[in-house]
């Protein structure tokens, strides 16, 4: 309010004092609001927040500090957990509820292959080697993994990824989840993703050659494989001897992506005349991924 003062003494009093104006008590800030929070994702390290009541007026104070404050109330922080009062005129809030910004973990998609199904196994990779946690490669002790399946993959718990023997040629995924051990409700997702060739098929040509001389049998693949095979060729008479050329056993080899190879196979001449004899070929024993054979 405003108001004057007199002084009386002896029945006498004095002019009125000039005025003097009390103010109001200032308004003490609204305990500040806060929204959930947005966690850290792969792409943002830090965490937000938004200050529901923001008020431009106000100053705004975080315990502990590091946080920043937009013009519009979002609040961007890195991890930890943090309450906010407001100040203004001199008057400072209650402070809020705390809200809790958790590390930034990310699994990073993995994939692997061409490789081959025939055998199963390890499929070479191991989910944890691009994994994150506040922005570096994590440790495998910083993390739980719970072991997932997906057909034939499976992520296992100490990240490798293993696929069952005889699945045929595809592409597989299998998602995965890793969660922080401090704070088991800060987990992220990813993706493993393996190609599967299809194991090829083996097939030899025809060959023929006037007695004496070295027969070549075209020997193919149906497509590529990513791994070394190894067939080994056996001979079977027909109107053929073992004296009419040379019956050892011939292996072949494809490396790596290739398709084409020939056998070579000496035959024998001798002062006998003879009509057209035949012998057939076909593969005894394989290494690496072969599916059907055609042989001659």
């Amino acid at each position: 309010g405003t108001y004057t003062v007199t002084s009386s003494a002896n029945g006498c009093t004095s002019a009125a004092s000039s005025s003097v104006t009390v103010n109001a008590q200032p308004a003490t800030p609204a305990q500040p609001t806060l929204s959930t929070v947005t966690q850290p994702t792969c792409s943002t390290a830090t965490g937000s927040f938004t200050i529901t009541n923001y008020s431009a007026s106000n100053t705004y104070t975080f315990s502990p500090t590091g946080p920043t404050v937009s013009g519009t109330g979002v609040v961007t922080a890195s991890a930890g957990t943090y309450s906010v009062t407001a100040s203004a005129n001199g008057c400072t809030s209650a402070a809020s509820s705390s809200v809790t910004v958790f590390n930034q973990i990310c699994a990073v998609n993995d994939s692997a292959g061409p490789i081959s199904g025939v055998s199963g196994g390890n499929v070479g990779i191991n989910v944890f080697s691009n994994d994150i946690l506040n922005g570096v490669i994590l440790s495998s002790s910083d993390v739980t993994l719970t072991p997932t399946t997906n057909g034939p993959l499976t992520v296992n718990s100490d990240g490798t990824v293993t696929i069952a023997s005889n699945t045929p040629g595809g592409t597989y995924t299998v998602d995965y989840t890793i969660c922080e051990n401090a704070n088991l409700s800060n987990c992220d997702t990813a993706t493993v993703t393996i190609i599967v060739e299809t194991p090829p098929s083996v097939t030899i040509g025809d060959a023929t050659i006037t007695e004496g001389g070295v027969l070549s049998f075209p020997v193919s693949l149906s497509n590529p494989s990513s791994r070394d095979i190894t067939v080994t060729l056996g001979f079977t008479n027909v109107t053929t001897t073992d004296g009419d050329y040379t019956t050892t056993p011939v292996v072949v080899t494809f490396l790596a992506g290739a398709t084409t190879a020939t056998a070579s196979v000496p035959t024998t001449e001798d002062t006998i005349a003879e009509p057209t004899e035949t012998f057939t070929v076909s593969i005894t024993t394989s290494t690496g991924p072969v599916g059907a054979i055609t042989a001659t």
